[in-house]
């Protein structure tokens, strides 16, 4: 196997084991990641990469920015959802009882 080879295999397998991070949600392997990746990338600029082999890597890799895209979009969206959900529950409650919003003026109170 040539160096292109290794090379592209190793890219490769590292593509799609950051897919399957990616679908399973574990951050701590796409945290791992990164210089891997670049140590891969880096030992296959050295070499003549084959248009086909590229292709094939370049798919892979758009595959993975989706997902990666679709995951920012969805914390993006859990975020919203929170911040919104979270203004709407803080509230008082009257003397009767009653639930009131609470409304201020952004200020800080603190105790001296």
């Amino acid at each position: 196997m040539t160096g292109t080879n290794r090379s592209l295999a190793r890219i490769e397998r590292l593509l799609d084991g950051q897919r399957r991070a990616l679908l399973a949600g574990d951050l701590a392997a796409l945290a791992a990641m990164p210089e891997p990746m670049e140590a891969a990338l880096r030992s296959l600029e050295r070499d003549a990469v084959a248009h086909d082999d590229l292709a094939r890597v370049a798919r892979m890799a758009a595959r993975n920015a989706e997902l990666i895209g679709a995951a920012g979009q969805a914390v993006a969206r859990l975020r919203t959802s929170r911040q919104a959900r979270g203004a709407a529950e803080l509230g008082t409650y009257d003397r009767a009882g009653q639930r009131a919003p609470m409304i201020g003026s952004g200020r800080i109170l603190a105790r001296g």
